[in-house]
């Protein structure tokens, strides 16, 4: 432990080795039936498997309970696993309102044992947690810069305040048909005008826009603000990130342990 200021509630406590993301999503990701646990790190310059965590002595042990309870609890054993996917299968017991293609959406309110709070206290902790420090390890960047609008984001997951304005939060789950059991820190996508970040735990997508110039549609689609409370399910997130790691095998330096499980499963 470390004795300093928490970054959450700004009490000086001794602080302990916090995850970002939190490590149950990691264990997730750990295939049982390979010689290598440990998940598949992805970034421009190195491919491997790693059990490197992603953490740093920021927050008390009363924040990370608040953390916990805020959302972690609820939806981690809802994620994408070898053993199903819970958060699906709620989706499969609610009528969406609209759908084309591989598209559907739905009001969250119309979804069962779906606790709306939980995941918008979830994901908007993490991008929160982001935005503290820069939590980059292997030579990338891991940092949400949020400016004016960090200080109302640290109250909302505290309690103190509510969901800031200026700020909208997309969720997408992705349909099992395209399994994803991986996870994306939270990275900003080139976007001009205002800023958006996104990050991806086992079949869940959280995207989120900020500043005064997002679009009338993407405030809409809020799933804490907006009238349509939106929840999507589209499988477009994993061919997304199927590209980019097709084009990271192009140009990074791949690890002799990876290099000789590709061999193995010959890719």
């Amino acid at each position: 432990m470390e004795r300093r200021t928490c970054k959450l509630c700004r009490s000086e406590e001794d602080l302990l080795d916090c995850h970002l993301i939190s490590a149950a999503v990691s264990k997730l990701l750990r295939a049982r039936q390979n010689p290598n646990p440990n998940p598949l790190f992805v970034t421009p310059d190195w491919i491997g498997q790693t059990s490197e965590q992603v953490s740093a002595y920021e927050f008390c042990r009363k924040c990370e309970d608040i953390f916990n309870e805020g959302g972690e609890q609820w939806l981690l054993p809802r994620l994408a696993s070898l053993d199903g996917f819970p958060l699906y299968e709620s989706l499969m017991n609610a009528q969406p309102f609209f759908r084309q293609e591989e598209l559907s959406a739905y009001h969250a309110s119309d979804i069962p044992n779906f606790d709306k709070a939980k995941i918008i206290h979830f994901a908007m902790a993490i991008f929160w947690k982001a935005s503290v420090r820069d939590w980059g390890t292997k030579g990338k960047t891991i940092y949400v810069e949020l400016g004016d609008y960090a200080e109302p984001l640290r109250e909302f997951v505290l309690g103190t305040g509510p969901f800031p304005k200026g700020m909208y939060l997309a969720v997408t789950i992705l349909p099992p048909t395209v399994p994803l059991l991986g996870m994306l820190m939270p990275i900003r996508m080139v976007q001009k005008d205002f800023h958006r970040y996104k990050f991806y735990v086992p079949g869940v997508e959280f995207e989120l826009k900020v500043g005064r110039q997002v679009p009338a549609e993407w405030r809409e689609e809020c799933i804490a603000t907006g009238p349509l409370e939106l929840v999507s399910c589209s499988p477009s997130f994993a061919y997304t990130m199927g590209k980019n790691y097709v084009d990271a095998r192009e140009s990074a330096r791949i690890s002799a342990g990876f290099q000789k499980f590709l061999k193995q499963r010959g890719g």
